[in-house]
């Protein structure tokens, strides 16, 4: 019976309603003074004033050119357009409308210029490498890419704990009448703190090990206990577990190729094709967390190739790590039906000086039949303590041990009760 009930329930993904008409709108945004256009500018639907004019989870960037697109299903009509330098404006439109060549206009923040370490340089320049200080920057990181790294230790170990989630975003069946009726069991996997009720399809949690070994080089990831919620824990699809495996797979930005949901990136610290691949800007200098970084942006030259739009926070040293960073997927990438993908990761010094994975963020966001239906997935992934002085385990590895295996414990240990995760997660 659970077979049954789990092929109608992916057949539901498939044929969901909306029920508001997408409202989009697209154009070019520019500098009110002097006409030029403006790469980077945040822009995202609001929020009604009922609920504090927050930021809705419909937001994108405007490309190198000044242009962007940017829509919502969920009923929204006021969009934001932000960038540092220039004053906030705001943009509203009829819920459903489809607008286009729409032009923003945005005055400078004189007053808020002041504050700025580092600028880019004007936009109406041609792009070039030679002499660009953002090139040289991140040449400097890329030649500083296996120095104070984690990875250039002969060993360690850490401890990790990861949550991932999936929900089918704007799920509102009546589980009183005719066929839902008989599917009310799903009834209790309805998340309704969101703008709209989302079907919990699944939450996995679990907490374990990672062990690395320089040479021979070898890695493997060790899951002591996991928890599963949500409807994947009544009806056990393996569909779900290999879906998790694909969007959520560890990506290194260090790694000149990284894989992604089937296909493989360049890197914007790639060895060879960093700086033919992406165009790169200083933005500022900025305090993180403490430290003093600077905020590189950067695009792709072409916006449909398998590459990032994004930022890298360089320490503003000698050592030249990143702090932090965050990839965005340009939206002219024909991904299959994804719309949205978003990794933000960040690192941290441990005390002998070396640099390791602190936290790691993603967020997907996928179309299901004509963009009718939104499957939401999120990721956390946090590493919770590095040791690089003890020596690993006799049985850490084996000889036939390939470097992407994932072992778990005995079954038995996977049975802790939420009050034990509530005391022992991060």
């Amino acid at each position: 019976m659970y077979k049954k009930i789990g092929l109608i329930l992916f057949l539901l993904l498939a044929v969901g309603t909306c029920l508001y008409a997408q409202t989009s709108v697209s154009g070019v945004v520019i500098d009110a003074e002097t006409g030029e256009k403006l790469p980077f500018v945040q822009v995202y639907f609001i929020k009604p004033a009922s609920e504090g004019k927050l930021a809705s989870q419909y937001g994108t960037t405007s490309d190198i050119d000044g242009n962007f697109s940017i829509s919502n299903p969920s009923g929204y009509t006021t969009i934001n357009f932000q960038m540092m330098g220039y004053k906030t404006e705001m943009f509203t439109v009829k819920s459903g409308a489809q607008r286009k060549n729409v032009k923003i206009k945005m005055k400078p923040d004189v007053y808020g210029l002041q504050d700025i370490v580092v600028t880019p340089k004007n936009q109406k320049q041609k792009y070039r490498r030679k002499g660009n200080p953002a090139v040289e920057l991140i040449k400097n990181v890329i030649a500083h890419k296996d120095s104070f790294s984690v990875k250039s230790a002969d060993h360690y170990r850490a401890d990790t704990y990861h949550r991932m989630s999936f929900a089918l975003d704007n799920f509102t069946p009546n589980f009183q009448k005719g066929f839902w009726k008989s599917l009310q069991l799903m009834e209790k996997y309805i998340d309704t703190t969101g703008v709209y009720p989302a079907l919990t399809i699944s939450i996995r949690e679990n907490m374990g090990h990672e062990y690395y070994q320089r040479r021979p080089r070898r890695e493997k990831k060790e899951i002591e206990r996991q928890r599963i919620f949500g409807v994947e824990s009544v009806f056990s699809t393996q569909s779900i577990e290999n879906n998790m495996k694909a969007v959520f797979n560890d990506i290194d930005i260090y790694d000149d190729n990284m894989k992604l949901l089937f296909n493989r990136f360049v890197s914007p610290v790639s060895s060879t094709l960093a700086v033919s691949y992406y165009q790169y800007y200083i933005m500022d200098t900025i305090q993180l967390d403490g430290d003093s970084v600077i905020d590189l942006a950067f695009v792709p030259v072409n916006s449909e190739s398998y590459s990032f739009t994004g930022h890298l926070y360089i320490m503003n040293d000698s050592t030249y790590k990143i702090k932090k960073y965050s990839l965005n997927i340009p939206v002219h990438i024909n991904l299959n039906f994804v719309s949205d993908y978003s990794v933000e990761h960040e690192y941290k010094k441990l005390p002998n000086g070396l640099w390791a994975p602190d936290r790691t963020n993603t967020f997907c966001k996928f179309y299901l039949v004509n963009r009718k239906k939104t499957l939401l997935a999120r990721q956390t992934k946090l590493y919770t303590g590095f040791d690089v002085d003890s020596d690993l385990p006799d049985n850490a590895f084996s000889p036939n041990l390939r470097s992407d295996t994932v072992l778990y414990n005995d079954s038995t240990t996977f049975r802790e009760d939420l009050k034990w995760w509530d005391n022992h997660r991060p």
